[in-house]
């Protein structure tokens, strides 16, 4: 039996957002901004997205640890131009190895 078989695995699967992630995006998007609600006396934008919509629309990209989404990147795409419009992990601990 290998030394780590008890242990999680810490690989990071990176791929493309499907419509069947939105809620966990949305619920990894909350926890990551949630510290800035109080700084800002409001929500942050990203916390407000449509979520299933911009999966659609745009490129939403997350990363999954153990099944579970760990991080999203939304790449916004216009006519000439894309830029990089959020980035957020998880607060967790396991899922800080993979924020640089």
């Amino acid at each position: 039996m290998p030394l780590n078989a008890n242990r999680p695995s810490t690989a990071i699967n990176l791929r493309r957002a499907t419509l069947a992630d939105a809620q966990a995006i949305q619920q990894c998007v909350c926890a990551a901004f949630a510290a800035y609600i109080e700084r800002m006396d409001k929500a942050p934008a990203p916390m407000l997205y449509d979520y299933p919509s911009l999966i659609v629309t745009q490129e939403v990209w997350l990363a999954e640890q153990d099944g579970h989404v760990v991080g999203a990147l939304l790449l916004a795409i216009e006519e000439d131009q894309f830029f990089l419009d959020t980035v957020a992990s998880s607060p967790q601990p396991a899922a800080r190895r993979f924020v640089v």
